[in-house]
């Protein structure tokens, strides 16, 4: 197998030397040794950095990646955290799209004040529950 330098790991997955190294530490990747000081790698470094280059696309933390990653040579990747992670996006975007229509209201609100608006005043109180939501404990 061919072997391959950490410089140029970095100039063909555009990941700096400190972020592969950085992989490395947290087990996600393993060098094939070293030549004098430099870290050489089999090539299929490549295709570990670029699952785990997708899977940070995704805002799949590195955890979830080394477990992917784990699994990977025997099971493939794990589909059930792939879908777990469609529900988390799913609802991202839902999030993102409430957000969108509460500022389109405000940039278009006819109102002079926008504290004298009624829908200008529910933005603000949804706004203010899911925030509390967020920060408030519940007891168990």
């Amino acid at each position: 197998m061919k072997m391959i330098d950490i410089g140029r790991v970095a100039e063909l997955t555009g990941l700096t030397t400190a972020t592969i190294r950085y992989y490395e530490s947290k087990g996600l990747i393993t060098p094939a040794g070293r030549k004098g000081l430099t870290r050489i790698y089999d090539e299929e470094v490549l295709t570990r950095l670029s699952l785990i280059i997708l899977a940070r696309q995704g805002h799949f933390s590195l955890d979830e990646i080394a477990v992917m990653l784990s699994e990977l040579p025997s099971k493939g990747i794990e589909r059930t955290a792939i879908q777990a992670k469609i529900t988390e996006i799913d609802q991202k975007i839902r999030e993102l799209q409430n957000l969108k229509q509460g500022l389109l209201h405000i940039e278009q609100c006819p109102a002079e004040n926008h504290l004298a608006c009624p829908k200008f005043r529910k933005i603000l109180s949804v706004s203010l529950k899911k925030n509390r939501n967020k920060t408030v404990k519940k007891p168990a």
